[in-house]
């Protein structure tokens, strides 16, 4: 029978979840039920799910890409810059609704217990090494056990067996390494020739990953797959500095405070077609796309410096590997021009969920070493 592994991928500003069939990018925020079936709601938005939680400082949410639709003081932000983030309300929560909205898609979860042999997460590689063990610690206390969970009315019972955390960085070249591979056995693994040779720097190179997330930009040196002690930084002008860059401006040229969540849903829609609309109400609809194309030049700029300066031996790098869902926001031409004859560059392809992916092939790897 094959073994059940979840794939958790718990960012400041978005949660990524994936079982080998279903993806999820959700919210790390959550909107508590008093927000939506209070006397003064009109009712629940659509694209979300009301979860209830059993753990002792458990509750009622509602989460989904619905929930961004509230304004940013009714939700409960798990987005934290310390080291006590992976022991407080808000991330146990998450924790339980992560495994919540994979675990509902598993008859098992609703007709008895659901067994999950492996979760595994990820944390920054700074707060990966910080305290020892303990934030590693504290992530696994969260997931190993039994978890009841209640999913718009449907109680579910998941058991987890065992938790692996790596540091995030891994994430992305495990999803480069290993996608495409069958892992049973029963059918031929499908590698690109593009693949192939990149896995090969991977292992044998050294490589500097850019994770571009929503809070933090983390930078880490690898060197034959080992993160190296050197070379490495952590920043707290992720995808949200962006926001709240363009939020300022957008506010000083209409004389008015601009919502932060109203922005980003607004890059959201535009960034296909690349112009951008910040709807105040109704009536009150403001182009701001010259304000936000220069706010991401001067991010990506900003990038630019803080990658310098962290990665001091770009000559010796085989490969600059950008990644995170930041990372389609960037202004990618005046990254590969600043770098052009330094370092080769590579835009990891879909971004927001490659290290969520990596992590599940982990989990598949783990399963394979136990059989």
């Amino acid at each position: 029978m094959s073994k059940i592994i979840f794939g958790i991928d718990l960012g400041n500003k978005q949660t990524k979840l994936y079982d080998g069939t279903h993806t999820y990018v959700m919210p790390s925020s959550l909107l508590p039920a008093s927000k939506v079936e209070g006397g003064f709601s009109l009712g629940k938005s659509d694209n979300m799910t009301k979860f209830e939680t059993k753990i002792a400082k458990g509750g009622s949410w509602y989460w989904g890409q619905g929930i961004l639709t509230y304004s940013k003081d009714e939700l409960t932000d798990s987005l934290m810059h310390d080291n006590k983030r992976y022991s407080s309300r808000p991330y146990q929560n998450l924790c339980e609704l992560s495994l919540g909205q994979l675990g509902r898609n598993y008859v098992e979860a609703k007709d008895g217990v659901l067994t999950v042999d492996y979760v595994i997460a990820g944390l920054p590689s700074d707060d990966w090494e910080a305290k020892g063990d303990a934030n590693v610690n504290e992530v696994k206390k969260n997931f190993i056990g039994k978890h009841l969970i209640n999913v718009d009315g449907e109680s579910l019972t998941i058991d987890v067996k065992d938790c692996l955390v790596l540091s995030q960085s891994f994430g992305t070249l495990l999803s480069i390494v290993f996608d495409g591979a069958t892992f049973d056995g029963k059918k031929e693994n499908t590698f690109t020739k593009e693949q192939v040779e990149l896995s090969q720097t991977i292992q044998g190179g050294t490589i500097g990953v850019v994770d571009i997330g929503g809070g933090t930009v983390l930078l880490d040196t690898l060197k034959n797959h080992n993160r190296s002690s050197q070379n490495h930084n952590q920043y707290k002008v992720g995808a949200n500095t962006l926001y709240e860059n363009i939020a300022n401006a957008v506010g000083t040229e209409h004389n008015f405070t601009a919502d932060v969540q109203t922005v980003e849903l607004a890059l959201r829609d535009g960034l296909e077609d690349g112009e951008f609309a910040y709807k105040r109400s109704a009536l009150n609809v403001y182009d701001m796309t010259d304000i936000v194309n220069q706010q991401i030049d001067d991010w990506s700029y900003d990038l630019v410096d803080k990658i310098r300066h962290t990665f001091s031996n770009l000559g010796d790098m085989d490969l600059l590997l950008i990644t995170g869902g930041g990372s389609e926001l960037v202004n990618k031409e005046i990254i590969e021009e600043e770098f052009d004859g330094s370092v080769h560059v590579k835009f990891v392809e879909n971004p927001e969920v490659a290290n969520v992916k990596g992590f599940y092939y982990q989990g598949q790897i783990l399963s394979m070493d136990a059989k």
